[in-house]
């Protein structure tokens, strides 16, 4: 009888550490997505660019910081993103070229993902390309703020 318990308590324990798949959304993914306009700085108040991924009852929000794009006209600064089973592509861009570039604060909240699952974002941006993939879970109490220098992916 002790052997069982001990093998019950086991599984219970291996259970409860076994992180889902997200096997893709659970229905259509909409996403809501903003923009917070050229912000004007000087170099000295210059800042790093972060990507915050939160777990919200609307959605996972995902928060770009300080973002480089070109500053041809707030109105196309735009985005991409799609979900294939659990990747996240997430892209943005600006849609016309200007020979300045300026930092912006970008908001998509996506919809339509599966809860208690294990995604990986691939970001990337128009003057930086790529950004190393980020493997989270997507449940209650995600909030998590990542320095984007440290996710460059470099070419040699």
């Amino acid at each position: 009888m002790k052997r069982i318990s001990i093998l019950f308590a086991v599984a219970l324990l291996l259970g409860a550490c076994t992180r889902n798949k997200a096997t893709g959304p659970l229905g259509p993914v909409s996403v809501d997505f903003h923009h917070s306009g050229c912000l004007k700085e000087t170099k000295a108040d210059r800042n790093d660019p972060t990507l915050t991924l939160e777990y919200t009852d609307d959605g996972l929000l995902i928060t770009s910081t300080n973002v480089r794009l070109s500053c041809g006209g707030d109105d196309d600064i735009t985005f991409e993103l799609s979900v294939q089973e659990d990747i996240i592509h997430y892209r943005t861009y600006s849609t016309s070229y200007a020979n300045c570039v300026c930092p912006y604060n970008l908001t998509a909240l996506v919809s339509g993902l599966q809860e208690d699952a294990e995604y990986t974002l691939e970001y990337s941006s128009e003057h930086v390309g790529n950004y190393r993939p980020i493997t989270f879970y997507y449940a209650p109490g995600l909030d998590v703020t990542f320095d984007l220098r440290l996710y460059t992916m470099c070419v040699d």
